[in-house]
């Protein structure tokens, strides 16, 4: 944690090298104009030549501290000019009512680092030692799970932070050997937000005390977090696979046993990638509502819903869970004799080759005919005997149907009348025997690649 000073710029420069990949050879440096990412944009400059890459200098000016935030950009501008690199500046939109100035802040960074950045660019960030302690023990306080609390990574897809392994003491003590003018964000210095609260109240004493023991500590504590992090993502990704996420004209479905109580812990980060997969939400609700959904996945009765963002809602079946996108409308088709139609995922046949599926006979004098076939509605009725017909809603509830497997159901009609209902039954008279002959109509699911 306290290198020396002659050997601190090839510490970096080493630890810049291991991240990068041979392509890349253009690096976006985040220079806010503190002394870390100028001590970075100096390593980079260094190494830069030596590989071949390219700088492009970002900063963002939020202009929340007025001349403050100015005469950083001009520090930037200034040193920019000196190295020979582009620059790139940006001012931040105004904070919008009700967001955190804190979290707006880094969304606008990062947005306009991704801007500046092409496809196979690296976007350099000069996070050092001590801002990975403040990340670990303020997840740690507000009792995060250990899959929860991401620490920060060397390598995070394109984004590099090659000073992690550098204390903060360390890089301003090189920085004041080699020269380099810096400015300190007065905002830093306060104990206001939550991370000047952990730096001020909780670190420093504690640095004062054991020294770099602390950063050690807590070093060695990020990377048995991220190691839970990488295992957790291994878990959620089987789990995801076992989801068997099939599409449906309604939506999707997906099997219910992944958020059983025994996945209690996976459950909530199971709903929310599942959700960022499948583009639900714009962005991910809060870990209570999850949780909350969650719970309802794994205990909810069947037949049950409850709704989900952007006009979508959930239903339950016995082992599947069906998500439904929107309104539904039911949909209806003719069927002749020697057609065949695809319609609600099934294919139906009439007088065609067999299908690995159900078939029925229409009755003497119905093999002309033209039969309706449609989606289930409210209040269909199947005759099962000469004098009783059952609601085929109560046929598929004694078998476990979810609302919306309801609504995929489908019937075929004829003169008004309801003769069959695919995987329910046939109505009254039995048809004759030969089920299987020419004049028979098939029902078959339509092959479709699933979502895994």
């Amino acid at each position: 944690m306290s290198p020396t000073a002659s050997s601190l710029e090839d510490r970096v420069a080493d630890r810049l090298r291991a991240c990068l990949r041979p392509f890349e050879c253009r690096w976006v440096v985040a220079v806010s104009g503190g002394a870390d990412s100028l001590f970075l944009l100096q390593v980079a400059h260094l190494l830069a030549p030596r590989l071949g890459a390219r700088l492009h200098i970002v900063h963002l000016n939020h202009g929340w501290r007025g001349a403050d935030s100015d005469r950083d950009e001009r520090l930037v501008r200034v040193r920019a000019a000196r190295l020979g690199w582009p620059l790139s500046v940006a001012c931040a939109p105004p904070l919008p009512a009700g967001r955190n100035k804190q979290d707006w802040a880094r969304e606008c960074r990062r947005h306009v680092l991704e801007a500046c950045a092409g496809p196979t660019d690296v976007i350099l960030l000069g996070q050092q030692a001590w801002d990975q302690s403040e990340t670990v023990l303020a997840g740690l306080l507000k009792g995060k799970a250990p899959w929860g609390l991401r620490p920060l990574q060397e390598r995070d897809g394109r984004w590099l932070r090659p000073l992690l392994a550098v204390g903060g003491d360390a890089v301003r003590k090189r920085c004041g050997e080699l020269g380099l003018v810096w400015r300190e964000d007065a905002s830093n210095a306060g104990s206001v937000h939550e991370r000047g609260h952990v730096r001020h109240q909780l670190l420093a004493p504690l640095r004062r005390l054991a020294g770099d023991e602390v950063d050690l500590l807590l070093a060695g504590i990020a990377r048995n977090l991220a190691e839970a992090g990488r295992e957790h993502t291994g878990n959620l990704e089987d789990l995801l696979v076992k989801l068997d996420l099939q599409p449906t004209p309604v939506g999707w479905s997906l099997e219910r046993a992944p958020f059983l109580p025994y996945h209690e812990a996976l459950s909530p980060d199971l709903l929310r990638r599942l959700g960022r997969r499948l583009g639900w939400w714009p962005r991910d609700p809060a870990g209570r509502t999850l949780c909350l959904w969650a719970r309802q996945l794994a205990e909810g009765r069947s037949g049950s819903r409850f709704p989900l963002r952007n006009g979508r809602w959930l239903e339950l079946g016995r082992e599947r869970v069906w998500v439904v996108d929107g309104s539904w409308r039911p949909q209806l088709r003719r069927l002749s004799p020697g057609q065949e139609i695809h319609m609600l995922g099934k294919r139906i046949t009439w007088n065609g080759r067999p299908l690995d599926g159900e078939s029925w006979r229409p009755a003497a004098g119905d093999e002309s005919r033209t039969v309706l076939v449609r989606s289930w509605l409210p209040g269909d009725r199947l005759r099962v005997s000469p004098q009783a017909r059952r609601l085929l809603a109560d046929l598929m509830g004694e078998r476990g149907y979810a609302p919306a497997q309801k609504r995929l159901q489908l019937v075929l009609q004829v003169d008004g009348e309801i003769r069959w209902c695919p995987g329910l039954g046939r109505a009254w008279p039995p048809e004759p025997s030969g089920a299987d002959g020419p004049q028979s109509i098939w029902v078959g699911t339509c092959t479709s690649p699933s979502t895994k």
